[in-house]
């Protein structure tokens, strides 16, 4: 479990990732950006991008992640009108009631 005392290290999403924080909190660092990420918020991960932790306010986390490939992710975004773009813009969505524990 990673704490305030440990330093972040790059890591790569090999698959789009969607993870809902079930507990803790942590600062997210990716190519679209920055984030605190707190229980019922959604982290985004981008197929092939590189991606940093910290733990700065407490010790470990915990998420439940999901990870699509990209055909997956072709599929969804041939079913929406106006979509182009594989890629998420932002690194997180907010905490949401409904999916904080």
């Amino acid at each position: 479990t990673a704490g305030a005392g440990d330093r972040p290290f790059e890591e790569a999403h090999r698959d789009f990732c969607v993870a809902a924080v079930t507990g803790g909190s942590f600062r997210y660092r990716a190519q679209q950006g920055t984030a605190m990420l707190a229980p019922g918020s959604l982290l985004l991960g981008n197929s092939g991008t590189c991606y940093e932790c910290g733990h700065e306010h407490g010790s470990g986390d915990r998420c439940l992640s999901f990870h699509f490939g990209p055909a997956y992710m072709d599929r969804i975004v041939a079913d929406v009108p106006g979509a182009r773009t594989l890629t998420f813009a932002a690194p997180r969505l907010p905490p949401l009631p409904a999916l904080a524990p």
